[in-house]
């Protein structure tokens, strides 16, 4: 028989860091500057959503607000210049106007906002969000149906629920 020799292995003791960190409340532009790099003058057509993004950190950082909503119907912004630093922050949730349409209905069914007026809000806010326009392309078109479409059979789910 072999005997097996023991190893010992020694290891450093890992170092903590037992500083205490705590948020620190920034002006919207040096949080521009800290999630977007740099404030690009030319990009004024994303500003507003930028500082939202920014604002809601701060919400969840400062105030350790929970059950944050982002809501935004800029989809190309999200998929554009906000896709890197809105994924990276995953303390909220992301709505658009149709989301939040539904979300009314459900808590105001019964004292007056009603399904038909939920309805025509659907129809009305997916209007102005993409309204019709000759140059469109027909895909596009399509697709903003669809959505429509689906919030709707969202909302006679929530009014069979209600309902029953």
């Amino acid at each position: 028989r072999e005997k097996k020799k023991k190893i010992k292995i020694k290891l450093d003791p890992v170092k903590l860091d037992n500083h205490v960190h705590k948020s620190e409340k920034y002006p919207i532009k040096t949080y521009e500057k800290k999630l977007f790099n740099k404030v690009l003058e030319k990009d004024e057509h994303n500003l507003g959503e930028k500082h939202n993004l920014a604002i809601i950190i701060d919400l969840f950082l400062i105030n350790k607000n929970n059950n944050l909503i982002y809501i935004i119907d800029d989809f190309a912004s999200l998929r554009g210049c906000l896709n890197p630093q809105i994924n990276s922050f995953p303390i909220y949730r992301i709505w658009n106007s149709l989301d939040v349409v539904l979300f009314v209905y459900i808590f105001n069914a019964k004292k007056g906002f009603t399904y038909q007026s939920a309805y025509y809000a659907l129809r009305d806010l997916n209007q102005i969000n993409a309204p019709d326009n000759p140059q469109t392309d027909p895909a596009k078109t399509q697709k903003r149906i669809q959505r429509l479409i689906k919030y709707i059979r969202f909302l006679d789910h929530i009014r069979n629920f209600i309902e029953r």
